[in-house]
């Protein structure tokens, strides 16, 4: 359920405007963006 509220400015004082209603939330886009993180890995010089 929905309600619109307002709020006294002197005293502060949140009161409902009108009557609750059924809302939905808004649509999303699905989108297909992938973020990837690649990591370069490098031999070193080992001494064994």
């Amino acid at each position: 359920m929905w309600q619109n509220l307002t709020q006294d400015p002197a005293t502060g004082v949140i009161t409902p405007v009108g009557v609750p209603f059924a809302r939905r939330t808004p649509f999303y886009n699905q989108t297909d963006l992938n973020l990837k993180q690649l990591q370069h890995r490098r031999e070193q010089d080992h001494q064994d």
